[in-house]
């Protein structure tokens, strides 16, 4: 990044997850980070434990990620003005880099998606997204089996393989799917089961743009994108079993019908592609006037 020709530039935009900090512009050349997460792999255990490679390759990135924690901390000293996609990886911001962050949510572009009153509510529950294993599709299928209610997963990855070898009649694996199959499946779904703690989270707006409700883990970018009781239902974390009883209790219990699908829609219009050009420019200018100064 730091070899990056700036030469002539005003200002420094970067959107990233990992090194982006890194850049370095010409003196005087003010940096905003827009900061999806801090490189999670050089600061969190639990997502080195996930990677593929063996004990091998999982004691060799932990000592390359040891490496990196300095200079990662230093480069997000440089931004003037540090924006977080959200409050959740605002608070990484400020544990990792001691940095405060301004929070301002990604574009959704729900134009695809949308409410179709002819299409009714069917007896399945959806998990959408890539398999990996951080994501928790196992998770989910091992409460649906519990709950005897039908799961459709509706995604790739390397977590197919485990839910091939646990699967049981009520479980339909479709792979990757396209665009106008996925629209469906969120029309027809009673619910998306979205387990697992994500940095924001853009599938849960997909679903209520459609007006399906969500049941969501309460971690992470989903305690802002869904309204518990309003839009879908939060779980506690608990661990491996008790959640796996939790979800399967309130998959067993789950009524669609309690749920308004235009406040679903209306919801999910609040982190429009318009609204986050006006809040982004919003605190980009609030930066640029503060640097001036």
């Amino acid at each position: 990044m730091s070899r990056i020709d700036l030469s002539g530039v005003d200002l420094v935009i970067t959107s990233h997850h990992a090194f982006a900090n890194r850049v370095r512009p010409p003196g005087g050349v003010p940096v905003v980070s827009y900061t999806h997460t801090p490189a999670r792999w050089i600061w969190e255990a639990s997502m080195r434990a996930n990677e593929i490679g063996g004990p091998l390759g999982r004691a060799g990135l932990s000592a390359f990620a040891a490496t990196q924690r300095r200079p990662d901390t230093r480069a997000a000293q440089r931004p003037i003005r540090i924006v977080a996609n959200s409050g959740h990886v605002a608070a990484r911001v400020s544990r990792w880099w001691s940095r405060d962050a301004a929070v301002v949510p990604p574009p959704v572009d729900i134009g695809h998606y949308s409410i179709d009153a002819r299409v009714p509510r069917e007896d399945f529950f959806l998990f959408a997204g890539r398999l990996a294993p951080y994501k928790r599709a196992d998770l989910a299928a091992a409460a649906a089996r519990r709950a005897g209610v039908r799961l459709v997963v509706a995604g790739e990855g390397r977590g197919r393989r485990d839910l091939e070898a646990e699967a049981w009649p009520g479980l339909e694996l479709l792979g990757r799917v396209d665009d106008a199959t996925l629209l469906d499946l969120y029309r027809r779904c009673r619910a998306l089961v979205f387990p697992h703690e994500e940095d924001f989270g853009i599938v849960p707006l997909e679903a209520q743009a459609c007006g399906a409700p969500v049941i969501a883990l309460a971690r992470g970018g989903a305690t802002e994108t869904v309204l518990d009781g309003v839009t879908g239902v939060l779980f506690p974390p608990a661990a491996e079993g008790q959640t796996v009883d939790t979800l399967s209790r309130l998959l067993q219990a789950f009524d669609p019908d309690r749920f308004d699908p235009v406040a679903l829609r209306n919801h999910a219009l609040t982190f429009s592609p318009e609204r986050f050009r006006e809040r982004f420019s919003a605190v980009v200018a609030e930066a640029l006037a503060g640097a001036a100064v």
